[in-house]
């Protein structure tokens, strides 16, 4: 049996956006729906982006994922 993955929201890895965005925020809304969402410098650096676009390539700044977003690089808040 795998292990769960942990969601982004709950994540060590993953800031929240706003001070004021608690626990109780509905963790069953759709980013298109105004869900929150903030970066991983974690996800960032542990995957292969491929970027294209403009005479010289392009680049990936960072990456934003939305709260109930998961991936393998998640370790449980305290």
């Amino acid at each position: 049996m795998s292990a769960p993955l942990i969601r982004c929201r709950d994540c060590v890895h993953w800031a929240k956006p706003h001070m004021d965005l608690g626990e109780n925020y509905p963790r069953d809304l759709d980013p298109k729906d105004g869900y929150w969402t903030s970066l991983c410098k974690t996800l960032q650096h542990g995957i292969d982006i491929t970027a294209s676009g403009g005479w010289n390539g392009a680049t990936v700044d960072r990456v934003e994922t939305d709260a109930n977003f998961a991936c393998i690089y998640g370790q449980r808040k305290p």
